[in-house]
């Protein structure tokens, strides 16, 4: 729900439960205690499709219900992006394998970076094209959709692959930690952005002029201007999940005080 009497929306708060360096059953019950309303999950390191039975299914949404928890999204990190020939066709394989456990977790979008994106006279321009388009289309039957990560590309970039597919067939997973990496403001992507945003991680990163290098930081201490992004989030009648990922220590008082945070923009 959008509340659109405040400055900035309601937004669902997740929390990324590989970052916590502990088990997923033990994961859980930190995200709950922590105050996320949902979780999501790593289709490679935590929890592999190819893993986990129909009792696991049972198993684990009967857990995520005794915490109170939701998966907010399911996230894929390939090493390889979506413009690769090796292992091209594998790796489509396994996206759609992390899409259908999605769907069978009670989440709607999968996670992933798609890498960088090629120019339209590339010759892997072709393949990102069909590999989006294939899992677009799988994506609409099975009912959890795909999210390409702002991760190593930038936003003028993802909308040109936008515009070139029908529209609806590919979503964003908005990183605002990577954008700044990438030297771009995370408000200015979602205006380009933000009618195909479908999840949002919630993390901050400054640039440091003295070494020159980007370095993550709790969540609104950095340049990312969570309060404005929001904003500008509510304007594109966005009502998703912004899930906290933080790396570090003390992580789970970073989590905390980022739940508190995002939870003060409501007012």
């Amino acid at each position: 729900m959008v509340r659109k009497d405040k400055a900035v929306p309601f937004v669902k708060i997740g929390i990324q439960t590989k970052c916590l360096g502990v088990p997923l059953a033990e994961g859980l019950r930190t995200a709950a205690r922590l105050g996320g309303q949902g979780v999501t999950i790593d289709a490679q390191h935590e929890l592999r499709p190819d893993e986990l039975s129909d009792t696991g299914i049972r198993h684990l949404r009967k857990l995520l219900s005794d915490q109170g928890l939701q998966v907010a999204a399911v996230t894929f990190p390939t090493r390889q992006g979506y413009a690769v020939m090796d292992r091209f066709e594998q790796r489509i394989a396994a996206t759609r394998a992390a899409m259908k456990m999605a769907y069978q977790l009670g989440a709607r979008t999968v996670v992933a970076p798609i890498g960088p994106i090629p120019s339209t006279d590339d010759p892997m321009w072709p393949m990102l094209v069909e590999a989006m388009l294939s899992l677009g289309q799988y994506g609409e039957h099975i009912g959890a959709r795909f999210a390409a990560q702002t991760t190593g590309t930038d936003s003028a970039s993802m909308l040109r692959l936008l515009e070139t597919l029908p529209g609806g067939t590919l979503g964003v997973d908005l990183h605002p930690a990577n954008l700044i990496r990438f030297g771009e403001s995370p408000v200015v992507a979602v205006e380009r952005l933000g009618p195909s945003i479908r999840h949002v991680h919630a993390c901050d990163a400054v640039w440091d002029p003295g070494t020159g290098k980007v370095e993550e930081v709790p969540l609104g201490r950095g340049t990312a201007d969570f309060p404005a992004l929001l904003a500008q989030l509510d304007g594109q009648d966005y009502s998703g999940w912004a899930t906290i990922v933080r790396h570090g220590h003390p992580i789970e008082t970073d989590i905390a005080n980022a739940v508190r945070y995002l939870r003060s923009l409501e007012y």
